[in-house]
C-alpha cells in the first residue's frame, strides 16, 4: 500500500474511530474518494 502523509489530524483521529467502529476500511475509502472527488 502507498504511504501518504495524513490529511489532517482531525481526518486521522475520524479514521480511527471509524476503525475502531468496526466500518470497514474500504468503505471508508470509498466514502473519502467521492467525498474529495479522487482515489486514495
Amino acid at each position: 500500500m502507498e504511504k501518504r502523509k495524513p490529511m489532517s489530524p482531525y481526518l486521522e483521529e475520524w479514521a480511527i474511530r471509524l476503525a475502531a467502529e468496526g466500518t470497514s476500511y474500504r468503505k471508508a475509502a470509498n466514502f473519502l474518494e467521492e467525498w474529495f472527488g479522487k482515489p486514495f
